[in-house]
């Protein structure tokens, strides 16, 4: 024989010999069958708390999962009614000390007919042969597993009828079972707690058996009529007797089974004789603890908190109480419950942790829930959000600018309306920056006012104002002389200070003296900018600032062009006349020319101790003549000197007698050039002292080709004079 295993088609196949797979997986099943409850044998109702479980008829074993946390579970359990009437007990209770599984047998309702099988678990099977015997039924039964032994509630079942006109089957229950009725065969006696029921006697025929553990006994039989059987229960009833005689009464009733509690798994049991009609029952009901199904907590402003609890049933009995609260301020302001859901509302929250705890067994009427105590945190946010100004000081010659800025994360937005800005036309967010545009030159202040922002939760914040200032110049550096002094008889100190519009970088050699001869230029910083001194002459010049030399914070540059500060010193004409003769003028010699040196840096200035500083005193030359001439009259002479001299300022004699001393002409006195724009104060000085360094005017060349001339034009006055006097004098005949 080959014995190589083949498959095939669903079938394993050995050579001489197949198994059908098919076979074997329905054998399979009907065993499952009878040991696995089927899905439809019970049903399961739960109102809130309390549950009810009932198990029907299925003529096989069924199953109880006993739930976790189960309480106050209770039984009612009905045996079946025997064939033609007797019902079956009853026998309720509570159940205690379950494991997690238990049993369920749900007896079966006896029937009519000879010979035939009483009801599911336990019922006793009817005699013959009349035909209309009735079988016992089935009790009704919780165990803690399957055999016999392990039942803990039993509910006896009814004894079935003797056949012909028989007497009836007892009914079942009762710790003691009842005895069945009696024809001319006797019935069957019932069950008790330690035997079965006797079978009652035949009236001929065959006889009767007695109840057993768990099942009842079979019905007598005879040609006539049969006995009923007995009822099945912890101990089974007797059959009835069969009757050989067709007279009178017949085949005795079958005894009903008894019913069974074990004290160890059931409590305060109560046992019922009948009642039950048809097929047995099991009904079991029971509390399920509260379960928690969720537990949570929320923020939901600024200042409350939400929790939420859901049971696995309707919850009943919550109050504060139930609660214990941890927190930095929070206080339980309200507990709304509807059916398995509550919500538990906080206020007055602050910022920290918040921790609340639904403590065990504080739920339900009972206070059945949940079995331990459960806490959820949350963490409250109650600051409002920060907001920092990230930009470094700004000095900008723009007329915009971006100012950065760091918030919260949770800030709900930032806008422009927000802040508030002067000396700049427009303002706009970029992300994390400020936009400023058409700013103009000055000091700014870019503000956000506090409590301008908010978070999710409705905080606001910054607590306290925040502040960015900010400097725009868009303006050159100007730079401002002073009126220039005038000082000294000779050489002068013309003195000048240099004031700024604003701080700036400066070199003071970026400022020179023009003059019509050589300056010494010296330089010295002030308080409020810088004094510069030129040591001249006579003459006209001015100081001038050359172009771009001055440089501000923004390196802008100014002035645009060189910034010169004129003046005016020139020397007054003098006229010195000789002494005359009596009766002739002499005619005027022409002076001798003067020059002057300019001072070097090493020679001090000169003092005059003539009270008048301002003026200068020329000692003309006189030469002796040997003819006297006639006297010029003075009307001539002025007009002479008008027509020469023109636009000459015109010199004070101070007295022409010849005893006194030369011809004194007076200088106008010390000019004052006054600036053409006001003088800039409040300027910090130099830290540092700047020494003073001389400097070489470069002479003006106008003003040197005006004044060469001028000795020249008084000697040839003179001499004009002295031609006019010999033509008077000749044309007197003398």
């Amino acid at each position: 024989m080959d014995n190589s295993l083949q498959e095939s088609a669903g079938s394993f196949t050995f050579v001489g010999m197949k198994y059908k797979l098919k076979s074997a997986i329905a054998s399979a099943a009907l065993l499952v069958a009878t040991l696995i409850p089927l899905s439809a044998s019970a049903s399961e109702v739960c109102v809130g708390a309390d549950c009810t479980v009932t198990f029907e008829y299925t003529g096989a074993v069924q199953t109880w999962i006993v739930p976790n946390g189960a309480s106050n579970v209770q039984f009612d359990v009905k045996g079946a009614q025997g064939a033609g009437g007797a019902g079956g007990g009853t026998v309720k209770g509570n159940l205690r000390n379950l494991p997690g599984t238990v049993s369920i047998y749900v007896g079966g309702a006896g029937s009519y007919g000879a010979y035939l099988a009483g009801g599911f678990n336990g019922g006793g099977s009817s005699g013959g042969n009349r035909g209309n015997e009735g079988s016992g039924g089935g009790a009704s039964d919780i165990r803690l597993g399957t055999a016999l032994g392990s039942r803990i509630a039993v509910a006896g079942g009814g004894g079935g009828p003797g056949g012909l006109t028989g007497a009836a089957g007892a009914p079942g229950g009762g710790l003691q079972a009842l005895r069945g009725g009696s024809g001319q065969g006797a019935g069957g006696f019932g069950g008790g707690q330690s035997s079965g029921g006797s079978g009652g006697s035949s009236n001929g025929g065959s006889a009767a058996s007695g109840g057993g553990f768990g099942a009842g006994g079979s019905g007598g039989s005879s040609w006539n009529a049969g006995g009923g059987g007995g009822g099945g229960g912890w101990y089974g009833g007797g059959g009835g007797g069969g009757d050989d005689d067709n007279c009178c009464a017949d085949g005795g009733g079958g005894g009903g089974g008894s019913s069974f509690t074990d004290p160890t798994h059931v409590a305060n049991p109560t046992h019922i004789v009948d009642g039950r009609a048809g097929n047995g029952t099991v009904t079991i009901t029971y509390q399920l603890p509260l379960m928690l199904v969720s537990f949570s907590g929320v923020q939901i402003d600024s200042d409350s908190a939400l929790y939420s609890l859901e049971m696995s049933s309707a919850i009943s009995g919550l109050d504060s109480q139930d609660f214990e609260l941890t927190s930095s301020g929070c206080v339980l302001n309200e507990i709304n419950v509807n059916e398995s859901l509550a919500s538990i509302a906080l206020t007055n929250c602050a910022e920290g942790s918040i921790l609340l705890t639904l403590l065990a067994n504080s739920v339900g009427s009972g206070a059945t829930g949940p079995n331990t105590s459960t806490s959820f945190q949350v963490e409250f946010d109650g600051t409002g959000p920060d907001f920092v100004f990230d930009s470094e000081e700004i000095l900008t010659s723009q007329d915009s600018l971006l100012i950065s800025f760091t918030t919260s994360p949770d800030v709900l937005a930032v806008e422009s309306e927000m802040f508030e800005i002067q000396g700049c036309e427009a303002a706009e967010i970029l992300q994390n920056e400020v936009s400023l545009s058409g700013c103009v030159t000055g000091l700014h202040q870019l503000l956000l006012p506090a409590n301008s922002l908010s978070d999710q939760w409705g905080n606001l914040g910054p607590q306290t104002e925040v502040s960015f200032s900010f400097e725009v110049d868009r303006d050159s550096p100007e730079a401002l002389w002073s009126e220039v002094t005038i000082a000294g008889t000779g050489p002068f100190t013309y003195s000048a200070t240099l004031t700024f519009s604003e701080e700036v970088d400066f070199n003071p050699q970026s400022v020179s003296i023009n003059f019509d001869s050589d300056c010494t230029l010296v330089f010295e910083q002030q308080v409020q900018g810088w004094r510069f001194d030129a040591v001249c002459g006579y003459g006209e010049g001015n100081f001038e600032l050359a172009a771009d030399s001055l440089t501000d914070r923004v390196l802008s540059t100014g002035p645009s062009s060189a910034y010169r500060l004129g003046f005016d010193n020139r020397a007054p004409l003098v006229v010195a006349q000789p002494e005359p003769e009596p009766g002739i003028i002499a005619p005027p010699s022409a002076p001798a020319p003067v020059s002057e040196l300019p001072p070097t840096a090493s020679e001090p200035d000169v003092e005059s101790t003539d009270p008048a500083d301002s003026e200068t005193v020329a000692t003309p030359e006189t030469t002796p003549s040997p003819v006297t001439p006639p006297a010029v009259p003075a009307k001539v002479i002025d007009q002479a000197l008008k027509l020469v001299v023109g636009t000459t300022p015109k010199p004070i004699v101070i007295s022409i007698d010849e005893n006194e001393s030369p011809l004194v002409v007076e200088m106008e006195p010390e000019r004052v050039i006054e600036p053409a724009a006001p003088v800039v104060t409040n300027l910090e000085p130099r830290s540092e002292p700047v020494l003073a360094q001389p400097v070489r005017g470069a002479p003006l060349q106008a003003q040197a080709e005006r004044a060469w001339f001028a000795p020249w034009i008084a000697a040839l006055l003179a001499g004009f004079m002295v031609l006019i006097g010999l033509g008077f004098w000749r044309f007197s005949g003398r």
